[in-house]
This record gives C-alpha cells, sequence and structure tokens, in this order.
C-alpha cells in the first residue's frame, strides 16, 4: 500500500467513527432537547469529514458537508430553530453523508441525484433565517456579513499600527493575527465560519489584509489571499479563542496576544511568538 493509499484508509476510518459521533448526537436532538455540546460535537465531525474529503478531492462530499453544516452551524448559533422537520432532515442528510463517504471509498462516483432530497429538505430546514448566501454561494474568501440580529456584536474596521492602546476601548480580550496558506480553501475549511465563532465569544473589529492578493493576471481563483486582523473583547481565555482555529492551525500563521500587550508591530503583526 503506497503513502497516499494509507492517508485514505485513514480517512475513512476517521469518517467512519465520526458519522457514527454525528449520528448519535442527531438522534438525541429534538425540539425540546437541544444540548449545544451536541450540536457542536456533530459539527465538528462534518466539518473534520468534509475537510478531508477536500484534501483528496472528493468534490461531492464537500459541497454536500458544507450544505449539511451550514445548516448545523444555524442551529449551533441558535439562528435555525429546531423543529421535527428540521432534525428528521438532519437525520436523513448524515445518512447521505454516509453513503458519498462510501462511494468515495470504492472510489467511485456517485449516482446523479443521490443527496438532492436531502439538500432540499436542509435548505427547508433553513427558510427564511439569513443563511441563504452560505448555500447559494461558494465559501467565503472574507469576513463574512451576517444578517442583523438582536445582541449581535458589531463589526467595524480594525485599528491602525499607530493607534494609540491606551484610546483602544477594548480593555479585555485578545489582537488576533490571522494569516491562513493560500491552500486552506481547498481543504474544505472557511474563514466566514471561524469569524462567526469568535464572534460568539464576544465583541470583534475585524480588519481584512489584501497585501498578499497579486495581479489580477496572476491570480489563482481557488487559493486564498487574504488574512485578517482582528481586535476581541471577551471575556473567553486564551485556550477558548485558540480552540475556534483548532482545524486551520497547521494551515496558517496564528498570533494571538492580549490587548493590553503591546500593540502591532510595522507588518500588522503584534509582537509575540506564533500560538500552538
Amino acid at each position: 500500500m503506497d503513502e497516499l493509499a494509507r492517508f485514505k484508509q485513514t480517512y475513512f476510518d476517521e469518517s467512519a467513527e465520526l458519522l457514527g459521533i454525528s449520528e448519535a448526537g442527531l438522534l438525541r436532538l429534538a425540539p425540546d432537547a437541544v444540548d449545544l455540546d451536541d450540536v457542536n460535537a456533530v459539527f465538528r465531525a462534518i466539518h473534520s469529514i468534509k475537510g478531508g474529503a477536500g484534501a483528496f478531492g472528493y468534490d461531492d462530499l464537500v459541497a454536500f458537508a458544507h450544505e449539511f453544516e451550514t445548516v448545523m452551524d444555524g442551529v449551533r448559533t441558535e439562528t435555525v430553530p429546531v423543529t421535527a422537520a428540521l432534525v428528521d432532515a438532519l437525520i436523513r442528510a448524515n445518512d447521505a453523508l454516509a453513503q458519498l463517504v462510501a462511494y468515495a471509498r470504492e472510489e467511485t462516483p456517485p449516482p446523479p441525484g443521490l443527496t438532492d432530497a436531502a439538500v432540499a429538505a436542509l435548505h427547508r430546514g433553513l427558510g427564511d433565517t439569513g443563511h441563504q448566501a452560505d448555500r447559494d454561494e461558494p465559501p467565503a474568501a472574507s469576513p463574512p456579513d451576517d444578517p442583523p440580529a438582536p445582541a449581535a456584536p458589531r463589526v467595524e474596521p480594525a485599528p491602525t499600527a499607530a493607534a494609540d492602546p491606551a484610546a483602544d476601548p477594548y480593555v479585555a480580550g485578545y489582537r488576533i493575527m490571522f494569516r491562513p496558506k493560500p491552500e486552506l480553501l481547498l481543504a474544505g475549511n472557511e474563514p466566514a465560519f471561524l469569524f462567526r465563532a469568535l464572534l460568539r465569544l464576544g465583541s470583534a473589529r475585524i480588519g481584512c489584509d489584501t497585501l498578499r492578493v497579486p495581479p489580477l493576471a496572476e491570480l489563482e481563483p481557488e487559493l486564498l489571499y487574504l488574512g485578517w486582523e482582528v481586535s476581541l473583547e471577551t471575556d473567553a481565555d486564551r485556550a477558548a479563542v485558540e480552540d475556534v482555529f483548532e482545524f486551520v492551525a497547521d494551515d496558517s500563521v496564528l498570533e494571538i496576544v492580549p490587548l493590553t500587550d503591546a500593540g502591532w508591530s510595522d507588518s500588522g503583526a503584534p509582537a509575540s511568538t506564533p500560538a500552538g
């Protein structure tokens, strides 16, 4: 067995375990019994399956897992209401995901229309909850523009390197520099979900760094050239912030410093050592 075959075997073995985790969590899910720990476990399982599928080029699997995790992201952010119909749609989606994994294991293209019914049910579950852009557009390469909601955190331009730290209104939290490798999207990861997770920890100002974007003639459409700088006001500890980047830590340069530390270097990066 060559090295690539071993990697694939490991992926499929792990996917079988992850599908079991997601199935167990979904079977416990009910409109009157939403355990966010279970919901987050299901989301992470789907996201991990999708990430591995992207690495091996299983495009059908990636596309469907994206639909699935978009709905689960809405459930865990409590923007998609949990109904009996949605629970049924999610369980069916998990079955469809398992079928796609099986076809990928056999290196056999799935039959046309295999996931159509599951995708339609997931779309009905989303309804008009503000996730239309997530399911109609490819994975975002810039910070998301979520629809207004009560108590939504404020997103403003990032502070400049010359800003006076003493004048910064955020007194508790972290400054984060996130520079993903260009291949990040190819592995099925999406910066949009990372920023949503950060915003659930508190209020943030998110700035996009476009310095790495090449001239149009040299731009590869599947690669990611953007970076981000974030001022996050939160009472969460550093471990909670690092958990947000758990799935992309190996595919990015990530630096996290407390807001009380010295500011940003001339390059825009905080004066610190990489997190990890």
